[in-house]
């Protein structure tokens, strides 16, 4: 797997395939002690809950600072030069904070931090893409420091074949082998409302 570019996304990334027997290549124009030692940039990133988690599971959020993140209460969302604005907070229903405020340098510095001595990683630190082919073999990364990666292309897992336009043969799977986000996805798309019913949806009749 190529990570290209590490930011706070690619190194979480990255991090997340620890323990997966997966060989990672991580491309990033900075220098290594650059990221280990990210410069404050003025940015504050709104983390929520679900991403506090991930976040703790990878081993990042303990390596932040407790004296440096700040507790998100509210949140507007302006439009220009409008006097109004969308205001996002919990009514006083909630004990919880929306989220939490943390400085982007120390997300890029924990991130690092938590990939140090990760087996089956491999930097190619101070180098960007120039390029990318693909051919029979695999794929072909060329980098612009005059470095090459090359991986193996992995045959995929057939899931269903189709002949002429009515014979099908499909593999049936189970609902738990579909990614959770797909199954989100679907139900926006032609459901919204399908764990609100049990089968046929009045509201969705009347609106048809």
């Amino acid at each position: 797997v190529a990570v290209i570019g590490a930011g706070p996304a690619g190194l979480c990334f990255a991090r997340s395939l620890a323990d997966s027997g997966l060989s990672v290549a991580l491309v990033e124009p900075q220098s290594r002690q650059a990221l280990a030692e990210a410069a404050f940039d003025g940015r504050e990133i709104a983390l929520t809950h679900p991403t506090r988690t991930l976040l703790d599971q990878l081993g990042i959020w303990e390596r932040i600072d407790p004296a440096e993140i700040s507790p998100l209460c509210e949140a507007r969302v302006m439009n220009g030069p409008s006097p109004f604005a969308m205001v996002v907070a919990d009514g006083g229903h909630s004990p919880r904070d929306l989220g939490w405020l943390v400085p982007n340098h120390l997300i890029r510095r924990a991130a690092h931090a938590a990939t140090e001595g990760q087996a089956g990683l491999h930097w190619f630190d101070g180098a960007a893409v120039r390029g990318l082919c693909t051919d029979a073999d695999g794929a072909h990364l060329q980098l612009s420091d005059g470095r090459a990666l090359e991986a193996f292309a992995l045959e995929p897992v057939r899931l269903g074949a189709f002949r002429g336009p009515v014979l099908a043969e499909r593999r049936p799977l189970p609902l738990s082998a579909y990614p959770r986000r797909l199954i989100q996805a679907v139900m926006a798309a032609e459901d919204s409302r399908f764990l609100q019913h049990r089968g046929v949806d009045p509201v969705g009749l009347l609106r048809a």
